[in-house]
């Protein structure tokens, strides 16, 4: 498993680094792993996101059930609150 820093994590998503961070405070993205000083998140978890937030046509990674469901839970909650 691949673990990437948040400017990777910003630059595959779209977002900037601070709309990460804010995100993941408030469950609408997935909360990445503390690595010492620094955040860490695994690429296909933000794959994951990735594909489901852009609505991409695309297979998810493989991941177990409850990994999934974050996802899906963060995703519903970030495209609920767009205006």
């Amino acid at each position: 498993m691949r673990m990437i820093n948040v400017q990777i994590v910003a630059d595959k998503v779209g977002f900037s680094r601070g709309q990460i961070y804010k995100l993941t405070r408030v469950g609408k993205f997935p909360p990445g792993c503390k690595v010492g000083r620094a955040m860490r998140w695994p690429e296909h978890v933000i794959d994951g996101f990735i594909i489901l937030y852009w609505g991409l046509n695309e297979p998810l990674p493989e991941m177990n059930e409850q990994t999934r469901a974050q996802i899906h839970d963060c995703v519903t909650r970030a495209k609920t609150d767009q205006t």
